[in-house]
């Protein structure tokens, strides 16, 4: 402001300082893993949340998950229920890593890797394969333009951020010495042909080898399957 007499008289000036004031950290990000039981990649109304689960919070300065340039800033595990939350966050570029449990160690099926704000979808990517780290998509976070059909109706939430995990199929189980030639097992007279024997899991028309494994003493054997074929 400037004020004064007349023209001959000086002028006071009042020095006035001007500050950036950083954006409000009022944003959260959230909020479910749970068991994909159909592996179809939606959470449907009986399946359960998965407690326990190691979840990590990245800050991002490009649109790709899992990279170099993701700074850890936050971790936290799953309730009983499956949610998990972080909040305080401010405007900016975020993705979430699951580490999923050896029990159920595959994303789901169905993987949405968009920011899209839909709720109850997996948002899970796993790049690396059953057992490894499972990733959200670049999230974008602004104040006021967060979904409100998320699980409440605040635009500073975004709760879509949804992991379904898979416990895949099993398959087996025996070879047995099939002693009177009939076709089934009797287990009073009849053993398992004994551990050792390699075990070829084959997929598709061309019956590639997808993994191989060996019988145990009782002739018993499995395979674990993430993936629907034949």
């Amino acid at each position: 402001a400037l004020s004064g007499g007349s023209s001959t008289n000086p002028l006071v000036t009042d020095l006035v300082y001007l500050c950036q004031v950083s954006p409000s950290s009022t944003l959260t990000i959230g909020n479910l893993v749970w068991n994909d039981a159909n592996n179809n990649g939606l959470r449907d109304l009986n399946e359960l949340g998965i407690g326990g689960v190691a979840v990590e919070l990245y800050r991002s300065s490009n649109d790709v998950a899992g990279d170099a340039d993701d700074l850890l800033i936050a971790s936290t595990t799953t309730s009983p229920v499956g949610a998990y939350n972080f909040t305080g966050l401010a405007d900016g570029k975020y993705v979430v890593k699951v580490t999923p449990p050896s029990s159920i160690p595959s994303t789901g099926g169905n993987v949405v890797t968009l920011d899209n704000g839909v709720n109850n979808d997996n948002n899970g990517a796993q790049p690396g394969g059953p057992g490894t780290a499972i990733y959200s998509p670049v999230i974008t976070l602004a104040i006021g333009t967060e979904p409100v059909n998320d699980g409440d109706t605040n635009p500073d939430t975004e709760l879509s951020v949804d992991f379904g995990l898979f416990t895949g199929i099993q398959l087996g189980n025996q070879l047995f010495i099939d002693a009177n030639n009939d076709g089934v097992y009797s287990s009073g007279t009849e053993n398992g042909a004994g551990s050792g024997i390699t075990v070829e899991l084959l997929g598709g028309t061309a019956d590639t080898v997808i993994t191989s494994t060996t019988t145990n003493s009782s002739g018993m054997y499995g395979f674990t399957v993430y993936q629907p074929g034949t």
